[in-house]
């Protein structure tokens, strides 16, 4: 009665013949034969959106950060224009940090109503 094997039943059988240090050296071609696919279909995956959508963010967070910081730079014009004190001139970059930092919880329930 002749059998035929196919390969993985080929490896099967060598490995079973084989002691310790050479099964994991068996095993391990194993996976790079399995990651070699992956790793092809994992470059046809990547088009650069992820690095667009990375920069998008840093500008989005420089800009809005330069805003916010650098408020102190205006109060000194905007009293002398308003005619208020520190108080009150203060007041105004205190609610447009707190409009900005507020700005991601309604912004993070409206990704999750929406998706």
């Amino acid at each position: 009665m002749s059998m035929v094997l196919n390969k993985s039943e080929e490896k099967l059988t060598r490995k079973e013949s084989m002691g310790g240090e050479n099964q994991s050296l068996l095993r391990g071609e194993e996976n790079e034969e399995r990651n070699g696919q992956n790793h092809e279909e994992e470059k046809e995956l990547d088009g650069g959106w992820g690095w667009l959508v990375v920069f998008a963010c840093f500008l989005t967070t420089f800009v809005l950060d330069g805003i916010g910081y650098s408020f102190g730079i205006f109060m000194e014009p905007l009293k002398s224009e308003l005619g208020e004190g520190n108080f009150g001139v203060a007041s105004i970059g205190s609610i447009q940090i707190a409009v900005y930092l507020s700005s991601g919880v309604v912004g993070g329930k409206a990704h999750r109503g929406i998706g």
